[in-house]
């Protein structure tokens, strides 16, 4: 009977060590976030859907990351009747495995439809990457987590206080978004929502749920953004466009020595830097063209051999292919520049100085067929003259190679002249655009020999020894 008694009476204290408990250690305060409904106004829809019949510029989820300091306090347990661990707190100190357990891209790619935007990556869409017409982006969007707020309660049994091994609890997390534009290459947009959720009924790995259903809320917020949905329903622009508002930021190219002794006793080294540019991600997926290394991993090429993709097939004389991305494209001037990773490739040296008529000049065309690559052919300048734009362009008596188009003109000393961009009516004749011009139209600048800053250093004043051969 008094042990009985004793018992009734410790069931009684332990019943307020809980409750004082409670009152001491609430956990961490969680707030809640409204929901943002998306208003869409009826004249974008309609200025997009004049401008494309997809009415809405496409979406593509690129990657998430949690930007939190290891050791930092995101949570804590608070006391409650059912509650154990009652003031232990939550470190970030695990926080691979919590992103590896998120599917970012299905958070995303759900509420973003459901807020009525176009989406692209769907994972549901097991082939979506296979299929050679799928529709291209327009925009690239991110997300960087900034904040994480866990308010748990850690559930045990009422009638024996073992651990139930689940939780209950609340949490919210604090997004940064950034939209980048593929056509522009430019971040375009950024903004910060939040997301909230709570979990009345215990579920094991709390937090990762948690985390998840708040940041798809964080998504129906960022979705619901103005100046999102502004962007998204604004006529799209055009490459064309793009180069005339001058959006292209200032690129510097690297300065490379011209050669000592001339074109013909360095003409392997040339070889070596044009390489056959095809679209798509497999050899043979698109007609071949040419290029030629500019910088350690730039490649000019043309417009045409980029059309309508942003990836390119790059294979080197020795037959050793790789991808490789399309950064700048000018549809007037005919030219395009690709980037790959740096891996040893020598660029060719440049001359920006205008060509004379009667001077001799070389091209260089790497078509598919590796009985073919590298093919050189000799011809004088005919004549200077201009595009029906109104372009300038190089006309010379090279002939018309396979796969010449985008391959380089030099001079008798090896430095590039000019890019392959068509051929008139005649086979005995082709037509390049003069190096120069064909830098400015993708706003491309070189350095002057004596500056050894690397290529996207700090500012460089113009002079007139920048347009020196």
């Amino acid at each position: 009977m008094i042990h009985r008694g004793w018992g009734m009476g410790g069931r009684a204290v332990l019943l307020v060590v809980l409750l004082v408990g409670a009152a001491c250690a609430p956990g961490m305060q969680v707030d809640p976030v409204p929901v943002a409904e998306p208003v869409w106004q009826e004249a974008s829809r309609d200025a997009a859907a004049a401008a494309d019949p997809a009415v809405l510029a496409p979406l593509r989820f690129e990657k998430a990351s949690i930007a939190l300091r290891r050791g930092r306090r995101i949570g804590a347990y608070r006391d409650g009747l059912e509650c154990i661990r009652g003031g232990e707190n939550i470190w970030w100190n695990s926080g691979a495995v919590l992103a590896k357990d998120i599917d970012w891209n299905a958070l995303f790619h759900e509420q973003m439809s459901l807020a009525g935007h176009t989406v692209l990556g769907d994972p549901a869409a097991l082939f979506e990457r296979k299929e050679r017409n799928r529709a291209a982006a327009a925009y690239l969007v991110s997300a960087q987590v900034e904040e994480i707020r866990l308010n748990l309660c850690e559930v045990a049994s009422l009638l024996t206080g073992t651990a139930l091994d689940a939780q209950t609890g609340e949490g919210s997390v604090r997004v940064y978004w950034q939209v980048f534009s593929v056509l522009e290459k430019k971040v375009v947009l950024e903004a910060t929502t939040a997301g909230y959720h709570a979990l009345s009924r215990p579920v094991g790995s709390a937090p990762v749920a948690l985390v998840m259903e708040a940041f798809a809320q964080a998504t129906a917020n960022f979705a619901a953004v103005p100046d999102l949905i502004a962007l998204v329903s604004a006529p799209r622009p055009t490459p064309e466009a793009v180069v005339r508002a001058g959006v292209f930021e200032r690129r510097w190219l690297p300065a490379v020595a011209a050669f000592d002794d001339g074109l013909l006793a360095n003409i392997e080294v040339i070889r070596h830097a044009v390489v056959t540019v095809e679209k798509g991600e497999t050899a043979g997926s698109g007609g071949p063209a040419s290029g030629f290394f500019i910088a350690p991993d730039l490649i000019l090429t043309t417009f045409d051999a980029v059309e309508g993709t942003d990836t390119v097939r790059i294979t080197l004389p020795t037959g050793r292919g790789f991808l490789g991305s399309v950064l700048r494209r000018h549809e007037a001037r005919n030219v395009a520049l690709v980037q790959v990773e740096k891996a040893g490739h020598r660029p060719l040296p440049l001359r920006l100085d205008p060509l004379q008529e009667a001077a001799d000049v070389y091209a260089i065309a790497n078509p598919r067929a590796r009985s073919r690559r590298s093919t050189v052919t000799r011809g004088v300048v005919g004549g200077l003259s201009q595009t029906d734009a109104g372009l300038p362009e190089i006309v010379a008596d090279v002939g018309a190679p396979a796969g010449l188009l985008g391959g380089p003109l030099l001079d008798a000393a090896g430095a590039v002249v000019g890019i392959a961009t068509g051929a008139p009516a005649s086979g005995a004749l082709s037509l390049f655009a003069p190096i120069g011009p064909a830098l400015d139209a993708l706003a491309l600048r070189r350095r002057h020999i004596n500056d050894t800053r690397d290529e996207d250093g700090e500012e460089e004043i113009d002079t007139p020894e920048d347009v020196k051969p």
